[in-house]
């Protein structure tokens, strides 16, 4: 099922996810029992500690910048950039500035 965007209508991902104030904004666009779609805002400086992936996933950067840490290495991610976890690969998400990524499970 597909929420919150109709047919025939052209949209900015980032728009569709608002920030929460010391909280991490979450929007579930779109899921099915093979996947979910995930848009999250987090203000900068805010994150996601570090934890394993439910599911394989793509992480991408809508807007901001986000620092990822994927099963101990460093990586510096910027709009349109993309990362992949494996199911239980262990990763934490920092936002450098206020950052909106969307998440792909599979």
């Amino acid at each position: 099922m597909i929420h919150q965007v109709n047919a025939g209508t052209v949209v900015e991902l980032a728009q569709l996810v608002s920030y929460q104030p010391g909280q991490v904004a979450r929007t579930v666009l779109a899921e099915s029992d093979q996947c979910k779609l995930v848009l999250m805002g987090i203000e900068a400086g805010h994150g996601l500690d570090e934890h394993a992936a439910p599911s394989d996933a793509l992480f991408v950067v809508i807007e901001g910048e986000a620092q990822v840490i994927y099963e101990g290495v460093e990586h510096m991610l910027h709009v349109g950039e993309t990362i992949r976890f494996d199911k239980g690969g262990r990763h934490s998400v920092r936002a450098v500035c206020d950052m909106k990524f969307a998440l792909l499970l599979v």
